[in-house]
């Protein structure tokens, strides 16, 4: 990462089939330092997000389509092998 810009930036929607879109258009970049929180009702799409950012979602049935950038690099692009090494270590 090179200290400009968001450390994780996310711009994406995630369903299950046959289903409507859990989750439409979700926006948000957080910044070095920063801590987000996720507030919403039960069913609103928190683990839906959770799961999609650490590309997990696929595992339930999901699917994701958008950007999802953590520190430069597109998570939704990265091979399983390298997206593995990302899960735990550096994001979860």
């Amino acid at each position: 990462m090179n200290g400009h810009g968001p450390l994780l930036s996310v711009r994406l929607s995630a369903g299950y089939p046959g289903r409507p879109a859990v989750l439409r258009d979700a926006c948000f970049d957080v910044e070095p330092g920063e801590i987000l929180g996720l507030v919403g009702e039960s069913g609103s799409g928190k683990s839906t997000l959770a799961l999609a950012i650490l590309r997990l979602l696929s595992y339930r049935g999901g699917s994701v389509s958008g950007e999802i950038q953590f520190q430069g690099h597109d998570l939704v692009r990265l091979r399983e092998k390298e997206m593995r090494s990302v899960r735990g270590r550096q994001i979860g």
